[in-house]
């Protein structure tokens, strides 16, 4: 079994730096009264968008469809995403040095983040697969219909693929989180957490541009078309929030105080 560093008889990952007073219980954290404030307004406004949504679906059009079954699937993983998220502030393993943590504590931040990856696939797959859906009833165009399921197919065996990257990275299962085990191998993370940005950015920006054409082909003004594609490129927040996220993520996961360092871009979930 590894030898830990043991401060003020704990058991800690890393020895703190020279001058540094570790304070166990009141550890010093950062960006947690950020993230629960981002985290309370943008589940609030998901929620009434997604009350809305399911209001006109089922009590006035009175239709249950796998459209409506991925969006349900998709608020119900965003908000345990959240959830998660805020849980790792609150217990103080997210934004807080790991020399001033436990090293049960910091398994457990091992773990809230293995969780939280295996909900974030499944949660981008059913979210963007219900968009997919809708966008295929704008046309009764064969061509446009068979886009619609390539871009449903790439959605389904890339997040099945990172899925199942996630979770067997590690061998056995439980290295992923237990820093004192001896035995088994774990591969590094940063390809994994690559890809899974990437094709998420790239799915983003072609789910922006596709509703266009049709929309250009609609009976109204110029003006109004504009207006539309205009709101549509609203989503284009999402894509610069990916990028930054990626820019900010990636370093961190080379860090030796990675509880520290992840806490930026997990803000931005």
């Amino acid at each position: 079994m590894p030898i830990f560093p043991v401060v003020n008889g704990v058991e800690v990952l890393m020895a703190p730096p020279p001058g540094y007073t570790v304070n166990f219980d009141h550890p010093q954290q950062q960006h947690a009264i950020l993230a629960y404030v981002l985290s309370g307004l943008g589940m609030t406004m998901s929620t009434l968008f997604f009350v809305q949504y399911m209001y006109v679906k089922l009590c006035l059009m009175r239709a249950c469809d796998a459209e409506t079954v991925l969006l349900v699937l998709a608020w119900i993983t965003g908000a345990a995403n959240h959830g998660l998220m805020v849980s790792s502030w609150v217990v103080k393993t997210l934004g807080v040095h790991v020399w001033e943590m436990s090293l049960d504590k910091y398994n457990l931040f091992n773990k809230l983040m293995l969780i939280a990856s295996i909900d974030f696939a499944i949660f981008t797959a059913s979210s963007k697969l219900s968009l997919v859906l809708f966008y295929r009833h704008l046309s009764p165009q064969i061509w446009w219909k068979r886009c619609a399921w390539a871009i449903a197919a790439l959605i389904i065996c890339y997040n099945t693929a990172i899925l199942f990257a996630v979770i067997f990275t590690c061998h056995p299962i439980s290295k992923h989180w237990d820093v004192r085990m001896t035995g088994g191998s774990c591969g590094h993370p940063v390809g994994i957490y690559m890809t899974t940005a990437t094709m998420g950015i790239v799915t983003d920006l072609v789910l922006l541009i596709m509703p266009i054409p049709m929309v250009w082909g609609l009976q109204m003004p110029k003006r109004q078309k504009i207006g539309v594609i205009m709101l549509l490129f609203i989503g284009i927040g999402t894509l610069l929030t990916a990028v930054i996220r990626l820019t900010l993520f990636i370093p961190a996961l080379y860090a030796s105080d990675s509880t520290w360092d992840l806490s930026p871009s997990q803000v931005l979930m």
